[in-house]
């Protein structure tokens, strides 16, 4: 199909002030007046027709339906370009599911402030013994198993490879995120056998090598340098002695080894630090051994470990106390 040649011959034009004609354009929402190219302050040329260009598009393929453009958007300049309209329905929903997540997080943290102080001390009347062997292990299983913290999880544990030792396996929580490929075996550090006897069922679902090595990370039954990663997932808040702990781990790494850590401690924040002060008297004995005050960072750089990478955030979803976390990797 043959497309008429376009004319460019000038065209007079009424010769406004130039500011003027910049606040015409500026109302119309376009960078020229519709149908007109500036050439210069007192002339313009005539774009080609709205025919012309229709058929020029038809041609090439490039066509396009045009776009509904309101006075409002005009004068604003802000137009939504080939996004359909929401109706007032799909906005009500959307609406809906915004108010539906908060109240789940809402609901999430009354429970869990619920449970740490009034549902836990109750249940330790029972006595130390049972709420240890009962409790215990199945408040660690939950907290540790939500959401926010499966995906901390993600981030360290697949970086692994070689021989690697896992302080606090627990119930076996990183176990699937360990690349087979790249890990020759995996030594868990645990010195509960209730969370060693659910991590050992959870073991019989991947394909790893695993040993379990029902101990402590203070004093670690393994030879010096024979770890080429060692993991550490929200348990470094839960061992006494920390310290002690971190120079094991020092003393496992072979040379150039690497230490993947990903833990909640202390806040920068006055006001919730200043509670993870106040309830350290009696939070850990609600909850296996649990510190939320612990300076992660200045612990780890102690023990002679480097640290390579960290990042620090509050965990959505989580009671603040308990939600900073640190997480990245250091080496020998």
């Amino acid at each position: 199909m043959a497309i008429p040649a376009l004319s460019t011959r000038r065209r007079s034009f009424i010769r406004t002030p130039l500011f003027t004609r910049v606040a015409v354009r500026r109302a119309w929402g376009y960078p020229n007046l519709p149908g007109f190219r500036l050439r210069n302050k007192g002339s313009i040329v005539r774009r080609p027709s709205h025919r012309l260009r229709t058929q020029a598009s038809l041609a090439s393929g490039s066509w396009s339906p045009p776009i509904a453009v309101t006075s409002r958007e005009r004068l604003t300049g802000i137009a939504s370009v080939g996004i359909p309209s929401a109706s007032h329905e799909s906005i009500k929903n959307e609406e809906n599911v915004g108010n539906n997540d908060e109240m789940k997080r809402s609901a999430f943290k009354f429970m869990t402030y619920m449970g740490i102080f009034v549902i836990l001390p109750i249940l330790r009347l029972f006595g130390s013994r049972f709420y240890e062997k009962n409790v215990v292990p199945k408040l660690i299983g939950f907290l540790c198993g939500t959401k926010p913290i499966q995906y901390q999880r993600k981030k360290v544990v697949p970086f692994a490879t070689g021989d690697v030792v896992e302080i606090g396996i627990g119930p076996g929580s990183n176990l699937q995120y360990y690349d087979a490929d790249k890990v020759h075996k995996v030594i868990g550090i645990d010195p509960s056998h209730e969370l060693n006897a659910i991590a050992q069922k959870r073991a019989d679902q991947v394909k790893l090598n695993i040993e379990f090595n029902v101990s402590s990370a203070e004093n670690i039954a393994l030879m010096d340098a024979s770890a080429d990663s060692v993991v550490c997932t929200f348990a470094l808040c839960s061992i006494p002695n920390p310290q002690l702990a971190l120079s094991e781990i020092y003393r496992i790494l072979r040379p150039g080894g690497k230490f993947y850590f990903c833990e909640h401690g202390l806040s920068p924040d006055f006001l919730t630090r200043t509670l993870q002060n106040l309830t350290s008297g009696f939070y850990p004995s609600l909850a296996g051994g649990c510190h939320a005050n612990r300076d992660v960072i200045h612990l780890i750089t102690s023990s002679g470990l480097v640290i390579e990478e960290s990042s620090t955030m509050y965990l959505p979803g989580s009671v603040k106390f308990l939600g900073y976390n640190y997480w990245g990797v250091a080496s020998r």
